[in-house]
């Protein structure tokens, strides 16, 4: 006598399968474009040599919301309301 014991899906199928719900595919494409700023925004903040406290100064915002920021995760500062005090720029006569 066999017993068949269902298969269980692997990760890239599950996911696969989660993927073409709508509500789901609109996360991951969040989560990806979040993930490519914080990125681009660490690059560039290490380019011009600020530390995280610095940009936090200069974009209104907390060091510990920039770190957020930078891993791509949630923050909670003006920026999370889309309503950025000001942008970050840098300044051509002030040093780091």
């Amino acid at each position: 006598m066999s017993h068949d014991v269902p298969r269980r899906a692997s990760l890239a199928e599950a996911r696969a399968v989660r993927i073409g719900r709508p509500e789901v595919a609109a996360g991951y494409e969040r989560a990806r474009l979040r993930f490519e700023l914080a990125g681009a925004v660490r690059v560039r903040r290490e380019e011009l040599g600020w530390s995280q406290r610095q940009l936090a100064e200069r974009a209104g915002m907390t060091q510990p919301g920039v770190a957020r920021f930078e891993a791509g995760g949630h923050y909670s500062d003006a920026a999370a309301a889309g309503t950025p005090r000001r942008r970050a720029r840098p300044d051509p006569g002030r040093q780091p």
